[in-house]
């Protein structure tokens, strides 16, 4: 007959066991819904033409040379969009990376593309001042803001740009896979991105959550950018940007860092 200390002990260890079991099944649900929906995920994909008389500015924000900038930046200059620039800018004359834009006008000369040096800060915040600089030279009615560290399919601009044809669209934003560049850190960061980020916004999708948009892609119009900063200073740090406009999100494989 098991004594009174062994009874609380045999407790004990049941309960430790039963909780790290519901944490492996909820692990285990939570990674079922998520591979559930990455096909409805992919199938709201947008693959339509922009129509041709809407152009695009993209507005690439630089700082340093970056691995593989280059390459990166070159696969904006491929494009199958009819009418689009790219606007790069950097805050500094002696910026690295204005030597790597310099290559790519070399390089890509039927590409309109242009540099930006301006030293102007707006705010704490000198990438979104940097982007600031870059917008006031944007001829175009569509405005994609893209990183540096993104390479990008052919197709990337007419998908980013197709859902903006929809006036009850207001932001367009761009799930990413990651890749490597090299070293143990870099590797731990792809997976961190692939393996628990994307999955996130893949289940957050399929609930039906849109209010969200990743600083790796983000298109918009020129309306709406405007309407976004005069919302900015006028309304409190809570008001929305626009409540009639809605957040589209189109699929993973048009960029990647």
């Amino acid at each position: 007959m098991p004594r009174g200390n062994d009874v609380f002990l045999v407790s004990n260890f049941i309960s430790l066991d039963s909780l790290v079991f519901c944490l492996f099944l909820f692990a285990a649900i939570y990674a079922m819904i998520a591979a559930l929906a990455m096909p409805r995920f992919e199938r709201r994909m947008q693959t339509h033409a922009v129509r041709s008389d809407l152009g695009v500015s993209v507005l690439k924000p630089l700082c340093g040379a970056e691995p593989r900038l280059f390459e990166n930046l070159s696969t904006f200059c491929e494009q199958t969009h009819r009418r689009f620039e790219l606007i790069f800018s950097v805050a500094s004359v002696a910026d690295p990376a204005i030597e790597t834009v310099r290559h790519l006008q070399a390089a890509y000369p039927g590409c309109a593309m242009r540099l930006v040096i301006d030293a102007r800060e707006h705010g704490r915040n000198r990438k979104v001042g940097n982007l600031l600089n870059a917008s006031a030279h944007a001829r175009h009615e569509i405005i994609v803001l893209a990183d540096s560290d993104i390479a990008v399919t052919p197709r990337y601009l007419e998908t980013v740009a197709a859902p903006l044809a929809d006036p009850t669209v207001g932001v367009v934003t761009c799930l990413y896979h990651a890749a490597p560049v090299g070293g143990i850190w870099t590797r731990i960061g792809a997976l961190f991105v692939n393996e628990w980020f994307a999955p996130s916004v893949r289940v957050a999708h399929g609930g039906g959550s849109r209010r969200y948009g990743f600083g790796a892609t983000l298109a918009l119009s020129r309306a709406t950018r405007s309407a976004a900063f005069t919302r900015s200073r006028t309304a409190s740090p809570t008001t929305t940007t626009s409540p009639n406009m809605r957040a589209a999100s189109v699929c993973a494989p048009y960029s990647r860092r």
